[in-house]
């Protein structure tokens, strides 16, 4: 069998290199339990968002697109806060210079990070243009169980951005818009109603689908299948979609 980590991944592989014999959907996922008492709350009036990018940040991942809006300056209204490493933070960090309401940190133990989840209410993601071929970000899974919205610069044509878009848990800025970007960053900032939807939406949709317990009973599921002996092409996609 072969797992692919999105729909829109299967599809391009399969037009590429011909249709697989067996394939199946299943995300990656993540670990729920740290978050499962933490409901998403409203934020109150006096309380600036934190936008949260953790882990790491290759040469897949786009970062021209906020360098860009964070030089053309005005006031955002809200704190980034990173917390990764790599080749593509190191050009982020370089490229951007000292940008006011900006932390720059390094990767985090198990603890430190749980709390920084809780306690930031976006994330943000990023991808390439042409790499949502290639890769799918599963920081963002982490994101969705945390009761993050997701502000995330990719391709729309990108399993990244139908997981986000589905469950209408954030938004996606087209690589290289940056009005697109300022207009996400002031609706964080000044609509606390709007951001708490996407949050709760991030977060049922994340216990819903995209725990390790739900994502374990795909692998089960396909293994019982493997056991059964050779189907037809495409035996489906596995992964949960949330209304």
């Amino acid at each position: 069998a072969t797992v692919f980590l999105g729909e829109r991944l299967r599809r391009h592989a399969e037009a590429a290199y011909g249709p697989v014999r067996r394939s199946v959907v299943v995300p990656v996922g993540a670990d729920g339990v740290p978050f499962r008492d933490s409901p998403p709350q409203l934020l109150a009036p006096d309380i600036v968002p934190t936008i949260l990018y953790c882990g790491q940040m290759g040469r897949m991942h786009e970062t021209k697109t906020v360098s860009s809006f964070w030089r053309e300056g005005g006031p955002q209204r809200v704190r980034w806060l990173f917390h990764a490493s790599g080749n593509g933070y190191s050009v982020l960090k370089k490229n951007s210079g000292l940008i006011a309401d900006v932390e720059w940190g390094g990767p985090l133990h198990d603890a430190a990070w749980q709390q920084a989840m809780k306690l930031a209410q976006v994330a943000f993601v990023t991808i390439a243009s042409g790499a949502e071929r290639v890769v799918m970000p599963s920081k963002t899974y982490s994101a969705l169980v945390a009761g993050q919205a997701i502000v995330a610069i990719c391709s729309r044509e990108s399993d990244l951005s139908d997981l986000i878009l589905q469950p209408d848990c954030g938004c996606v800025v087209q690589p290289g818009d940056v009005a697109g970007l300022r207009r996400a960053i002031g609706e964080i900032a000044y609509d606390p109603d709007q951001l708490f939807a996407k949050r709760r939406n991030a977060y049922n949709a994340g216990h819903d689908c995209y725990d390790m317990a739900k994502i374990a009973t795909q692998w089960q599921k396909l293994f019982v299948e493997l056991s059964d002996g050779p189907t037809s092409a495409g035996s489906g996609n596995a992964r949960c979609r949330a209304a």
